[in-house]
C-alpha cells in the first residue's frame, strides 16, 4: 500500500514538471486588435471567409482560422499598449502534419522601420495541432506583434500560411513597493514631581 502511494506521487510529480508552463500572465484576447495583409473570401474565389479575428476566438479547428496564399503574407496584433511580452503560443492548422515557417517581429509604434525581429526564420514542429509555444528571447517590450508567413511543407498548399489561434504572454506587474514606515518619535521620560507633601494640620 506504502509503495503504490509512493509510484503515485512520483507519477504526479512527473507530470507536473513536464507539463508545459506558460511565461507570465496570458494577456486578454478581448483587449487585442487584429488585422492582417490580406486573408481567404468567397468573394475572392475562396473554399470560405477566413479573416484574421479568427484567430482570437478560442477555438484551434481549421474552420475557425486565418488562412493567406502567398510568402510574406502577414497578421498582425495590437496589444493596445507596450507590455512586457515574454511567449507566444500559436495553434496552426494541421499542425500536426505540416511545418510551417514564420518570421516574428515586435515594435512599440507600429511604423515600418520600427519593426525588430524577435524569432527569425522559426518552424512550427509539425507534430502538434495544439498550440506551439515561441519565446522572445527572454521578454521584449512591445505594442504590435506580426507573424510573417513563409508557406510550409505540404505538397497541396505550400505557399499558405494558416493559423487557428494565437496567445500571448506578459510579465505579471510588480508589487507596488509599500510606503516606509514612519519612526514613531522617542518618548522622554517623565519628570519627578517636586511637589513636597502636604503637612497634616494647620499652623
Amino acid at each position: 500500500m506504502r509503495m503504490a502511494l509512493v509510484v503515485t506521487m512520483v507519477v504526479l510529480l512527473a507530470l507536473v514538471v513536464l507539463a508545459p508552463v506558460a511565461v507570465g500572465q496570458e494577456i486578454d484576447k478581448k483587449t487585442i486588435k487584429v488585422t492582417a495583409s490580406a486573408w481567404e473570401s468567397k468573394d475572392k474565389g475562396g473554399a470560405g471567409d477566413f479573416p484574421p479575428e479568427l484567430t482570437l476566438d478560442g477555438k484551434l479547428d481549421a474552420a475557425s482560422s486565418w488562412r493567406a496564399e502567398g510568402q510574406g503574407q502577414w497578421i498582425q496584433y495590437d496589444l493596445g499598449e507596450v507590455k512586457p511580452l515574454t511567449e507566444l503560443k500559436i495553434a496552426f492548422v494541421s499542425g500536426d502534419k505540416r511545418v510551417y515557417k514564420i518570421d516574428i517581429l515586435a515594435s512599440k509604434t507600429g511604423e515600418e522601420k520600427s519593426w525588430t525581429k524577435i524569432d527569425d526564420k522559426a518552424t512550427s514542429t509539425g507534430k502538434s495541432a495544439d498550440y506551439e509555444s515561441f519565446k522572445v528571447g527572454g521578454r521584449v517590450d512591445a505594442r504590435y506583434i506580426r507573424i510573417v508567413g513563409f508557406g510550409n511543407n505540404s505538397e497541396k498548399f505550400p505557399n499558405w500560411i494558416n493559423i487557428a489561434e494565437v496567445s500571448f504572454f506578459a510579465a505579471p506587474p510588480k508589487p507596488a513597493a509599500k510606503p516606509p514606515t514612519s519612526a514613531k518619535p522617542a518618548t522622554s521620560a517623565q519628570p519627578a514631581s517636586s511637589a513636597q507633601p502636604a503637612e497634616a494640620g494647620g499652623k
